[in-house]
């Protein structure tokens, strides 16, 4: 997988990856949007104790709002790209609190386990699907 091909894909795979068990142990509360600029599609993820909700646009208590396109979303949560090389790049936008940003790094080893778990449950049998342990 490459990006997305609609925002409906996109959509059904974010919403997967946010209900990997794996994120429900999670101890952090931080709230921060994405924006797809490829899909024109935007979304909060509010991660508190015990609670992970996705709601779509970009809800104002957001910290910090992520820009980028799906196939940089993809490569990040694969482990193919650095997030920090991303930015630098330009690549992947910061928009909001640095400070939220960093959290968010420390969240990308679960985020990215949880985003291969989703992509492997849409397409159990396609190649380059490898979720990493």
């Amino acid at each position: 997988m490459d990006g997305f091909a609609d925002v409906a894909q996109a959509r059904k795979i974010v919403n997967l990856m946010f209900q990997q068990p794996i994120l429900s142990g999670q101890t952090v509360s931080v709230i921060y949007s994405y924006r797809f600029t490829d899909l024109d599609w935007s979304f909060t993820v509010n991660i508190s104790p015990g609670q992970v909700r996705v709601i779509d646009g970009i809800l104002p208590e957001s910290e910090t709002t992520i820009e980028t396109t799906t196939s940089v979303f993809d490569r990040l949560m694969r482990g193919k790209m650095n997030p920090a090389a991303a930015h630098v790049s330009n690549e992947a936008r910061v928009v909001g609190s640095f400070a939220s940003a960093a959290k968010l790094r420390t969240l990308l080893p679960v985020l990215s386990k949880a985003y291969q778990a989703a992509v492997m449950q849409q397409n159990p049998s396609g190649a380059d699907q490898t979720v990493k342990s």
